[in-house]
């Protein structure tokens, strides 16, 4: 696969945060309308591939993550549940 779209996106936003004009986080850059064109035929073709990458690692992250958070919610229930029958316990009975 051919990695100069990549690279040539990395160069322009560096070069776009190395160009430094008046006020800090401020950023006046002006390109041609060839260079629009040409950047924005650029990330049309590359999102695509993006989207399917992180769909991709979604669908590889998401059983860990729903096994973690499951646990987290699992454990708190029980603290809560022995929180409880602590607070029973310690009530006199009628």
């Amino acid at each position: 696969m051919c990695r100069w779209p990549l690279l040539f996106i990395a160069a322009v936003g560096l070069g776009m945060l190395g160009c430094e004009s008046g006020s800090p986080g401020e950023v006046n850059v002006r390109f041609m309308p060839t260079d629009r064109a040409r950047i924005d035929t650029l990330v049309s073709n590359r999102v695509p591939l993006l989207r399917t990458e992180m769909d991709s690692i979604c669908r590889l992250r998401h059983d860990a993550l729903v096994d973690r958070l499951t646990d987290s919610i699992v454990r708190e229930r029980l603290r809560e549940e022995m929180r409880l029958r602590a607070r029973i316990q310690s009530q006199p009975s009628q």
